[in-house]
C-alpha cells in the first residue's frame, strides 16, 4: 500500500514537472519572439532616425550655402 501511495505522489510530481517544463518552453518562446521583435523596431528606429539626420545636415548645409550666397552678394 505504501508503494501504491509513492508511486501515485511520484506520478503527481512528474506530471507538475512536464506542466512546467511546458509553461518555460512556452515563456522561452514569447520571450525570444518579444527579443526578435525588440531588435527589429530598434533598426527601423535607427534607419529612420539616420535617414533624418541625413535630410537635417543637407538642409542645414543648403540653408548656410544660401547665407553665404546672401552675406557675398551683400559685400558687393
Amino acid at each position: 500500500e505504501r508503494n501504491v501511495e509513492l508511486a501515485s505522489l511520484l506520478e503527481k510530481r512528474s506530471r507538475a514537472h512536464e506542466r512546467a517544463l511546458a509553461k518555460l518552453s512556452v515563456i522561452q518562446e514569447q520571450s525570444t519572439r518579444a527579443a526578435n521583435q525588440a531588435a527589429n523596431d530598434k533598426a527601423k528606429m535607427e534607419a529612420t532616425a539616420q535617414r533624418d539626420l541625413s535630410k537635417a545636415m543637407e538642409q542645414v548645409s543648403v540653408d548656410t550655402a544660401v547665407m553665404t550666397d546672401s552675406f557675398v552678394v551683400r559685400m558687393y
